[in-house]
């Protein structure tokens, strides 16, 4: 009898699918086919297959050394079609998103770190960043990036604003007007230097955002 490893089917969302499928298991000692075409349907949510999901199908294909042929091309043509592998994010022990640009920047006002789902965007951001310092020289100091939804209320800032996915930063140069840094981003925008996204002009600094579409505005 093989032996299998009983814990993953614990990851099946459906109570009654997920007890059927554990007793199978118990009887067969091996996952059969319908066992398998279970499994992959409890794992559909309309969000595709989570890692955990993913990892847990890999170990049926380690663990069940019975399985049919057939079951695990089901398995591997399952997960090519709706595991999207997660992007590569910077270790928790390493702040630095550039150069010249630390994690700790983009924390929101209140004390609020960058939560780990919307790290990738502080990078976005920051790299968008480095390219403007070191076009112009000058050190750019960030006045707001990521914002909690509460912050983000308390300062009067749009419902659905790019600060609260940290997909923006509220930026002065040393040395340059905010005109004339926005103009300098406009520039590296044109020169493909730059992602295309949101710029407003404000009195004493400017806000960039990477939405990918155009978005010009002042106040």
């Amino acid at each position: 009898m093989t032996t299998v490893n009983y814990a993953i089917v614990s990851n099946i969302r459906d109570f009654s699918l997920r007890n059927a499928v554990y007793r199978a298991l118990l009887d067969d000692g091996q996952f059969s086919d319908n066992d398998i075409r279970d499994i992959l349907k409890a794992s559909l949510d309309g969000n595709g297959v989570t890692e955990t999901e993913f990892n847990d199908l890999q170990t049926i294909l380690k663990s069940a050394k019975t399985i049919s042929p057939h079951g695990k091309a089901m398995i591997e043509d399952f997960t090519k079609k709706h595991y999207t592998p997660p992007r590569k994010t910077i270790p928790q022990a390493s702040g630095q998103l550039t150069t010249n640009f630390n994690i700790s920047e983009f924390a929101c006002k209140d004390g609020t770190a960058v939560p780990d789902t919307y790290r990738n965007n502080a990078l976005e951001v920051a790299q968008n960043l480095q390219v403007l310092r070191d076009t112009l020289g000058k050190p750019i100091s960030i006045n707001s990036a990521y914002r909690t939804v509460s912050h983000n209320k308390s300062v009067g800032g749009e419902p659905n604003s790019y600060h609260l996915r940290a997909q923006a930063a509220d930026i002065v140069v040393s040395s340059y007007t905010p005109s004339a840094v926005k103009g300098a981003i406009e520039k590296l925008i044109k020169e493909g230097k730059m992602k295309q996204g949101g710029i407003g002009l404000y009195n004493s600094f400017v806000h960039y955002d990477i939405r990918g579409t155009a978005a010009r505005w002042s106040k």
